[in-house]
């Protein structure tokens, strides 16, 4: 018997109980990437769309919109299926992530470079939208970042290049370290990114 595939039914179903295609990426396929930004990762899907980001970035907002959708100067964000970042979210096991600050205000969309990669087990991207579960901030996807439970010891990552023809170099430094004991577990993440600027005018 040949397998039968439905795309599409009107059987009644409960959204709560039906399975979610889950992209995942681990910690080794982050490293394969030779990016130290999980915007940077992120922003390469398939389904990605085209969020602001420290490529395309002024500080403040364009526009200073009032319910501000807007990004901060270095900022990083995540699109899925060019729905608007605003529409994504982005969970740390599994809770909610603070939204990151625009020229107008707070914004609707979660920085991600407030997330260490140093600290990352592994990503999970949740492809369909899940708004029944978690509200309309997830009608284009979620994004959990699972961290580690125990990080001994130090770990560093470092990147440079991503220069076009005037200008845009670039230079990022990651150092993490961390202890674990019985009744405690630190982690601490320093992060070092130089982006010269380049002009449109300059841009071929």
């Amino acid at each position: 018997m040949e397998a039968i595939v439905v795309t599409g039914t009107r059987i009644r179903q409960n959204p709560l109980e039906q399975d979610t295609p889950v992209l995942t990426l681990d910690a080794r396929d982050l490293e394969r990437t030779g990016l130290n930004s999980i915007g940077d990762v992120l922003q390469r899907l398939s389904i990605s769309g085209s969020p602001l980001s420290t490529r395309f970035n002024s500080s403040g907002n364009f526009g200073f919109p009032a319910d501000g959708g807007g990004i901060n100067a270095g900022a990083s964000q995540v699109d899925l299926r060019h729905l608007g970042s605003k529409r994504v979210l982005v969970l740390v096991d599994g809770l909610r992530w603070v939204q990151g600050s625009s020229g107008s205000g707070v914004s609707g969309a979660a920085d991600l470079n407030t997330i260490p990669t140093g600290m990352v087990e592994r990503i999970e991207v949740f492809a369909e939208g899940a708004s029944p579960v978690y509200g309309s901030d997830a009608i284009a996807g979620v994004v959990n970042v699972v961290t580690r439970e125990n990080f001994e010891g130090f770990a560093w990552s470092g990147r440079a290049g991503g220069g076009y023809s005037g200008g845009g170099e670039t230079r990022e430094l990651e150092l993490s370290g961390g202890k674990t004991g019985e009744r405690f577990s630190a982690f601490l993440s320093l992060d070092y990114v130089d982006q010269a600027e380049l002009e449109a005018s300059k841009r071929r």
